[in-house]
């Protein structure tokens, strides 16, 4: 895996008011954040699959979370060749 985790998958924008002019008129601030990866939210998402099978059900955690960070890298690539 290099180094490209796909970038935020839910940014957001909070906008807030933090006073008013002297018109009334508010005067705004805000505040960004960039939210999980893709790539964990592609581990989350796969692992979830995993964990509903039967057969990855018993394995322990560290095998199921290597599983699914695999299976994100792969989407990512795959992704990627779009």
């Amino acid at each position: 895996m290099d180094n490209d985790n796909g970038g935020s998958a839910f940014p957001a924008t909070l906008e807030y008011i933090i006073g008013y002019q002297d018109n009334g008129v508010p005067i705004y601030g805000k505040d960004s954040y960039p939210g999980m990866t893709l790539r964990d939210y592609f581990a989350a998402q796969a692992m979830q699959g995993f964990l509903a099978s039967s057969t990855m059900f018993d394995q322990s955690d560290p095998v199921v979370s290597t599983y699914a960070y695999r299976m994100a890298d792969a989407m990512l690539a795959e992704r990627n060749k779009i």
